[in-house]
């Protein structure tokens, strides 16, 4: 997978998997999660720890969005992460 492919599914999943404050049931919030996907397919790229994901994205979560967070639903978003961080780093 390359990069812009990562990106576009790292940004599907934000949107879909993640969505920590409830918007993707409106489809002109398409993007409000576009941001963080650069970052997100960086770490994944270089394969970071499924905890290591799970605080990036807590901290973005409750400090950087200012939420109360959703430890269940984070932490399974993180696990679907590492899961396609293996995924794309034993592809290589």
């Amino acid at each position: 997978m390359n990069t812009d492919q990562l990106v576009m599914t790292i940004r599907k999943m934000l949107w879909e998997d993640w969505d920590p404050i409830g918007v993707n049931q409106f489809p002109e919030a398409a993007d409000e999660y576009d941001s963080y996907a650069t970052e997100v397919a960086a770490l994944v790229r270089r394969g970071i720890t499924e905890q290591e994901l799970f605080d990036w994205l807590w901290a973005l979560e409750t400090g950087h969005i200012g939420l109360e967070g959703d430890r269940e639903n984070t932490q399974q978003f993180a696990t679907k992460l590492h899961e396609l961080a293996v995924k794309i780093n034993s592809e290589r």
